[in-house]
């Protein structure tokens, strides 16, 4: 979260371009919308115990449990030739490469614009998969991708969870008010696809290429992103590759 973060920071103030990350997490863990209030969403002694970080976010929504996922940022400044002006806009952008990515593997998802006179499904829990979300990516009717964006007045930044397995047992006990079940969300993997974290990395650079006519090119983080990262999360050894 913090590398997104300071990804962010330097395309506002214009020391950065558009970047594309993607990731994974080393343990299960929790990251919270930014309005969220720990003590409200999650168990905080429990995962305390369970040894299950809790962070917060840059970009608003509902918490998510990180764990078996590939996750995806990109920043982009306001404006860029890319991406119209609007979040919807944006949205949509991401959400057709994303979409291109998993199809390229044989996942065939669908995206469905969020009807604002249609009632929002996931009222009362804390969960991000458990609500919609503009251009929500389904699978078989279940909801596989959760996003989560936040504009400012030179750049966006955009992140999200792409789930290759869902187990809806395994995140509740660290979750004030959360379902041990949900019949809404599903993994990428749980047809029994076999496809790894690699998989979905070369998918998705290629359908960005091709989805935006770009060319990805491998880049690090600079020293001032990397002393930002350091003073939020001082306790950590870096080592990240983003893409450009």
């Amino acid at each position: 979260m913090a590398v997104d973060e300071a990804l962010a920071e330097s395309c506002r103030t214009g020391a950065s371009g558009p970047t594309l990350r993607l990731y994974g997490w080393d343990r299960p863990s929790i990251s919270l919308g930014y309005f969220q209030r720990a003590h409200e969403v999650v168990d905080l002694d429990r995962c305390r115990d369970g040894k299950v970080p809790v962070v917060r976010r840059t970009t608003g929504g509902r918490a998510v449990h990180h764990h078996h996922e590939v996750t995806y940022s990109v920043v982009a400044p306001i404006p860029h030739p890319l991406f119209p002006p609007t979040i919807r806009g944006t949205y949509e952008v991401v959400a057709r490469a994303l979409a291109a990515g998993l199809a390229a593997l044989g996942l065939r998802v669908e995206c469905h614009p969020r009807d604002p006179e249609q009632p929002r499904r996931g009222i009362g829990t804390p969960l991000c998969f458990d609500s919609t979300s503009r251009y929500e990516l389904t699978l078989g009717g279940k909801k596989v991708i959760g996003s989560a964006q936040r504009r400012w007045k030179t750049a966006f930044l955009q992140h999200g969870s792409i789930l290759l397995a869902h187990d809806p047992a395994e995140a509740a006990p660290w979750f004030h008010g959360a379902p041990s079940d949900s019949e809404s969300i599903t993994g990428l993997n749980a047809n029994e696809h076999g496809l790894t974290p690699d998989d979905f990395h070369r998918a998705l650079i290629t359908a960005w290429e091709h989805t935006l006519g770009i060319r990805l090119l491998p880049g690090s983080l600079s020293p001032e992103e990397t002393a930002a990262v350091a003073e939020t999360s001082p306790s950590r050894d870096l080592t990240v590759t983003v893409v450009v």
